[in-house]
């Protein structure tokens, strides 16, 4: 069987029904010639049982634990076959042509190593899924003030409003980001010591830092329910979000920055050792 232009890469965990949704929109919605592949990280719901049964083509991969989400996609990386490989979170729905948009668009544009869909909520509301690289000011700003009001009406139409065209920018989310297999033959697999966090925004860093370009593509629509595999247990998800953020300041920021996350961290109760 030749290889496949297109790798779909899913990773779940605990979150059957949602991830049945999601193989289900991709039988509905993608006519590129493609594999998929879905990795479970020992969920305990019957998500594994559920992929065999439903889902027979999809080539599944079953860990016996969590291993994180990095460590899972480049399991299934390590399989892929694809010249372009798509990584959609399992709690997300691709809407008619967004898969084949994306395609096209690194197709007709080869400095292109990445691009990321326009994510909506289950409202219909605009969701901000790229972002310029972080810092301790955006940290602050973005906590305070861009996702309360990003997250409202007005903020969800202003970013509807004003990124109508693809656009280039530093990180796109992983919840749906496709890659060209040459950019990950020059850049290198997700960074496993992230466990869940900042990998996406580190290999977009990397991809730049290699001469890659990085687009944000609001002609690919996603359907994107959001943090469902958090909510079955939000204070280690919380806790693997700051570790994560100082994994990543400590790889590509400032001296200044790392401290400054670091005291703030150690307020927060989270030591340098964890």
């Amino acid at each position: 069987m030749p290889p496949a232009a297109l790798s779909l890469l899913i990773v779940n965990w605990n979150t059957r029904e949602l991830l049945r949704r999601c193989l289900a929109a991709v039988a509905a919605t993608v006519k590129e010639p493609h594999e998929l592949l879905v990795v479970d990280n020992g969920s305990d719901d019957g998500s594994a049982a559920m992929v065999r049964e439903q889902f027979p083509e999809a080539i599944l991969i079953a860990n016996p634990v969590n291993r994180g989400f990095a460590a899972a996609v480049n399991q299934a990386l390590a399989q892929a076959t694809g010249e372009f490989l798509l990584l959609l979170n399992s709690d997300a729905q691709v809407q008619p042509a967004a898969v084949e948009t994306m395609v096209h668009y690194l197709r007709e544009h080869p400095r292109v190593g990445m691009c990321g869909g326009r994510l909506r909520d289950a409202q219909g509301r605009v969701q901000h899924s790229f972002g310029n690289g972080p810092t301790v000011w955006s940290e602050a700003i973005r906590k305070s003030v861009w996702n309360p009001w990003t997250r409202s009406a007005w903020g969800s139409r202003w970013l509807e409003q004003r990124y109508r065209q693809p656009t280039q920018v530093d990180w796109v989310l992983g919840a749906c980001l496709m890659i060209r297999r040459a950019t990950v033959a020059q850049i290198g697999p997700l960074d496993e010591q992230f466990f869940f966090y900042f990998e996406e925004v580190d290999w977009c860093r990397r991809a730049r830092q290699a001469g890659w370009v990085v687009v944000y593509l609001p002609t690919a629509e996603v359907l994107h329910l959001g943090g469902q595999s958090v909510a079955h247990d939000p204070a280690r998800m919380a806790h693997q979000y700051r570790k994560s953020q100082r994994r990543y300041y400590h790889k590509h920021q400032a001296r200044w920055q790392q401290w400054v996350l670091d005291r703030y961290l150690a307020l927060r109760g989270i030591s340098h050792g964890e």
